[in-house]
This record gives structure tokens, C-alpha cells and sequence, in this order.
């Protein structure tokens, strides 16, 4: 007698099954959040950064006070970082994808204190080239948050590390590169914003 064929075990799957899900889950946006830019459709395009998570309230132990600004203020810094027309542009055009943009959580102190004992401070970090990144958003003191240029700053610093991981000459180079990507598009989208307000 022939063996029958073996059937699939519907408890067990495979690869290709997580990997739909993981693809389905970074194009699904349930509500589309509209930031400072406007609806750019940054959220949607396939470059882009797929989830934003703001540090909890537990978050800060005992430092919060009636001055910390909510979760949900640190999510609308987050939102507007990730759809900064300038940002989305770069993502576009290195065709780079982030699993996570969150915030850094104020009170990580194992690579905070390793990070101060070489004389630094610990502004972000990049993990597994671009499946996560974590920007500093808050103040020391957590009273506020960091100016706007200093955040975009270090998120292009973060993001110069998908393709190189040490601080070496190809890091730097890499960064300053992306630094003028940046002030290049930003005036670009001021000046086509400035020729729209007066074409009205």
C-alpha cells in the first residue's frame, strides 16, 4: 500500500505565515494621526517608521512631578519627528524602513552611566540597524522636552547607524551627509509651502 501524503500540522506555522503578519502589522494604520506637517501620508508609504512608543508613566519612578508632559505630548514629538517631510525624504530615498521610533526611557541608566564614564551623554540609540530606534526626548530634570533641531539631530545620528555601527570615518561621513539631506530638504519644503500661501 502507497503512504498517504503528510498533512500540514494547523497548529505548527511557518515562516512565511509570521512574515505576512510582520508585513501586515507595519502597513496597517488603524487611525491615521495627522501631526504639525499635515497629512503627508508619511504613515502609509512603505519607507517610514512602522510604530511610535512614548516612555510610560512608570517610566520615571519617583522623578515625574505635575510638570513631566504626558505620554501623550512625547507621542505628538514623535509623530511630528517621523513625518518631518525632511526625515520622510531621507527614508525615501535611502528606501530605509523602522521597525520603531520610540522614546528613550529617562531612566535606562546601564548604557546612560556606561555612556557618562567615557565623558558623553546618551541622547539615543539604534538597535539591530533600524528595527528600533529610542531619541531622548525630555530635559534632565524631566520638565520638558529638548529643542526640535537637537532631536532631529540625533535621530539622523540614530538613523546613520542602519548602515554603519561604529563612530568611524564612514559613520561620520554618513551623518554629515544626512545632515545636509536635511536642511536641504527642509528649505525645499519651506519655499514650496511659501509658493503655495502665495498662489492663494
Amino acid at each position: 500500500a502507497m503512504a498517504s501524503e503528510p498533512k500540514a500540522d494547523p497548529t505548527v506555522r511557518g515562516f512565511d505565515h509570521d512574515l505576512a503578519d510582520a508585513a501586515a502589522r507595519c502597513h496597517e494604520v488603524a487611525t491615521e494621526e495627522v501631526g504639525e506637517w499635515g497629512d503627508t501620508g508619511a504613515r502609509r508609504g512603505e519607507w517610514r517608521f512602522c510604530r511610535l512608543e512614548p516612555c510610560t508613566w512608570q517610566s520615571f519612578g519617583t522623578r515625574a512631578g505635575s510638570s513631566t508632559p504626558h505620554a501623550f505630548e512625547a507621542r505628538k514629538l514623535l509623530l511630528k519627528l517621523s513625518t518631518d517631510p525632511a526625515v520622510v525624504a531621507i527614508l525615501k530615498q535611502r528606501e530605509w524602513v523602522v521597525g520603531v521610533l520610540g522614546e528613550m526611557d529617562p531612566l535606562d541608566d546601564r548604557l546612560a552611566h556606561k555612556t557618562h564614564a567615557q565623558g558623553k551623554c546618551l541622547l539615543g540609540y539604534n538597535t539591530n540597524h533600524g528595527a528600533r530606534i529610542d531619541v531622548r526626548l525630555r530635559t534632565d530634570e524631566l520638565s520638558g522636552f529638548l529643542p526640535y533641531a537637537q532631536l532631529v539631530e540625533t535621530l539622523l545620528h540614530e538613523l546613520a547607524h542602519n548602515m554603519v555601527g561604529p563612530h568611524n570615518d564612514h559613520f561620520w561621513h554618513l551623518f554629515v551627509q544626512l545632515k545636509v539631506d536635511y536642511l536641504r530638504r527642509s528649505e525645499e519644503h519651506t519655499s514650496e509651502l511659501q509658493s503655495r500661501s502665495r498662489s492663494r
